[in-house]
C-alpha cells in the first residue's frame, strides 16, 4: 500500500484501493476520488480453529472488533458493518 501511493505520488500512474486504505495514503499527498461505479464489495472475516484457544494478541483483536461492531463505529465512506 505504501509503495503503491508514493508511485502515485511520484506521477507513475493511478490505482484503486478500498476504502479502508484511502485515510492511510495521506503521507503521500495523493488525492482520493470515490468510484461509484462499479460497486464492488468485499467480504473480510475472521477465521480461527475452535479447538485451540486463541493466542493473548488473537483474542484481543477479536475483542476490539466485535465491541467496535457493536458500538457501531463509524467507518470510511464506501465500508459496512455487517452480521
Amino acid at each position: 500500500m505504501w509503495s503503491v501511493a508514493g508511485l502515485v505520488a511520484a506521477g507513475a500512474g493511478v490505482t484503486v484501493v478500498p476504502a479502508l486504505v484511502g485515510p492511510l495514503t495521506a503521507f503521500a499527498d495523493t488525492v482520493l476520488i470515490e468510484l461509484v461505479e462499479p460497486v464492488v464489495t468485499r467480504d473480510t472475516w475472521v477465521i480461527r480453529d475452535p479447538l485451540r484457544p486463541l493466542s493473548p494478541a488473537a483474542a484481543g483483536l477479536l475483542d476490539v472488533i466485535t465491541h467496535a461492531q457493536r458500538r457501531g463505529l463509524a467507518l470510511p465512506t464506501g465500508c459496512e458493518w455487517s452480521a
